[in-house]
């Protein structure tokens, strides 16, 4: 809001109302004072008063007054004061307009004093109004000086954290690069390795395949193997039947016993390979494996364990049992 510095009114005073200027009032002076004219004397009185007294019938004049030098210079006297009266009168007409004029201006003057003195009183009364308004804005201002000091210090505050936020906020931007930095290092590498992976993956996939069919085969040939061993007991056993009612004898009957102890041992092969026949069981079973693996070894332990000979492959080439009796160590026999 803007002030003005001075109010001014909107009606200025006149310059006639200014200590008077412009007001010409004439000085009534009798003309009389200034001409050569004598007092009147008692010989003028008396011939005023004869003529006066002989025109209007009233009151005789003196007979001491004379007709003669006398009665010229006051008729000449009556003359100049009836001129110096007319000028008087004209004097007084001009003074009086003078004066009505001036009184009307002074009327005037009057009202526009009065209409100056009523705006005046409404600017003072204005003037106080917006004195006042200053003083609720200078308080306002002063209010406004305090929030705006509070305004900086909290500014200030807020740049201190700005700049420790710009601070923080470069350092987590320089992690954040080195972070992405190892992510596609990482990323490399763990795209290696799945490369790596694939490829053992399908190196799983054809080992399995080869294990899948060496297993096949391996059950294959246990079964025929078994089935071989199964033929070889059946004629071992006819063998040793024949052998032992032709040869009664105590030593074969000790080694009889032997081979048929021996021979015992097949038995779990047998039923680990055709238990119940699940042929195809034992090709997806592992476990099943290790345990045919494992009766498998002690059959073929127990079918090459007669003291150094072999009775299964002896008994296959047709040899008789008293040839394999012979090549027998026979030194732990009593």
């Amino acid at each position: 809001m803007v002030f003005p510095s001075k109010i001014s009114s909107p009606q200025p005073v006149p310059r006639s109302l200014l200590l008077g200027a412009g007001v010409a009032v004439p000085q009534l002076q009798p003309a009389f004072s200034e001409s050569s004219v004598p007092p009147p004397t008692a010989a003028m009185l008396a011939v005023l008063n004869a003529r006066m007294g002989s025109s209007g019938g009233g009151d005789q004049v003196s007979p001491d007054v004379g007709s003669g030098s006398d009665e010229v210079s006051l008729e000449r006297a009556l003359q100049h004061a009836r001129g110096e009266s007319a000028g008087l009168r004209a004097s007084l007409e001009r003074t009086d307009r003078t004066l009505a004029g001036v009184r009307s201006r002074l009327m005037t003057q009057d009202q526009e004093l009065r209409r100056v003195m009523a705006d005046s009183s409404r600017h003072l009364d204005r003037i106080a109004q917006l004195e006042a308004h200053v003083a609720s804005l200078t308080a306002q201002l002063a209010g406004t000086g305090r929030e705006l000091v509070e305004v900086k210090a909290s500014l200030a505050t807020a740049e201190s954290e700005r700049g420790k936020a710009s601070r923080r906020s470069r350092f987590f931007h320089g992690r954040y690069h080195r972070v992405l930095q190892d992510v596609d290092n990482l990323d490399s590498r763990l795209k290696g390795h799945l490369e790596e992976l694939r490829f053992a993956n399908v190196a799983r996939r054809e080992a399995e395949d080869d294990a899948r069919e060496a297993r096949r085969d391996l059950a294959r040939l246990r079964h025929e193997s078994a089935r071989a061993l199964e033929r070889l007991r059946s004629r071992l056993g006819d063998l040793l039947d024949a052998h032992s009612s032709r040869v009664p004898s105590d030593l074969y009957r000790r080694l009889l016993d032997r081979v048929r102890a021996y021979t015992a041992r097949f038995g779990p092969l047998e039923s680990a390979l055709f238990g119940e026949g699940e042929a195809d069981d034992i090709l997806s079973d592992d476990a099943g494996e290790e345990h045919v693996e494992q009766a498998g070894g002690e059959g073929e332990s127990g079918g090459r364990d007669v003291e150094g000979g072999d009775v299964l492959s002896s008994v296959e080439r047709g040899e008789s049992v008293a040839a394999v009796v012979q090549d027998a160590d026979m030194s732990d026999v009593d």
